[in-house]
Formats: structure tokens, sequence, C-alpha cells
């Protein structure tokens, strides 16, 4: 199988993306943890200030609950997206795997 210069190119960038995913999963899993456990705790403090219904409580609350929520979703997407390309990409490797046996056999 001859392979063009721009086709090893791009073969050359799937595999340094696998093996960017390997290095980077615990990482990113990690982060994504901080997240939720830095939400959950701003959250808990936040809620004191339920007790405490008055205006500055109030504008408090509306100014941090969306960045909140931001952040709890954002750190659910980095723990959902390590967790379903924790080997890596299917379709990568499975393309890679057969580049491999073709391009050897």
């Amino acid at each position: 199988m001859q392979l063009s210069d721009t086709e090893k190119k791009m073969i050359a960038r799937l595999r340094r993306r696998e093996e960017q995913m390997r290095r980077w999963r615990w990482w990113l899993l990690f982060v994504g943890v901080f997240c939720l456990g830095a939400v959950c705790y701003s959250f808990t403090i936040l809620l004191r200030l339920f007790h405490e219904p008055d205006l500055t409580a109030v504008f408090v609350i509306a100014c941090f609950l969306p960045q909140l929520y931001l952040g709890c979703l954002v750190g659910a997407g980095m723990i959902g997206y390590t967790w379903a390309r924790w080997s890596g990409n299917p379709q990568t490797r499975l393309l890679l795997r057969l580049l491999d046996e073709k391009i050897d056999g």
C-alpha cells in the first residue's frame, strides 16, 4: 500500500492525538472532579444566603448562580468526555490498526 505524504501526515497526526489522550486523561478527570467539588463547595456557601433574604443576598445569588451552573456543566463535560474516550477514540484506533496491518502485511 502506497501512501502519499499528506496521508502519512494525517496518520501521524491521528497517532499523536491518541497518545495525547492517553497522557492527558488523568489530568482531565482531575480537573473535572475539581470543578464539581468547587461548585458544590460554592453552592453550600450560597445556601447560607437563602436563610437571610435581604437584597444583598439576592444580588449575590443572582450573580453567582449562573457561574455555578456553568462550572457544573464544564466539570461534568470533562468527566464525560474523559470517560467516553478513556482508551481513545474507537474509530481512530480501528483505523490505525487496519492501516498497520495493511502496511505490514
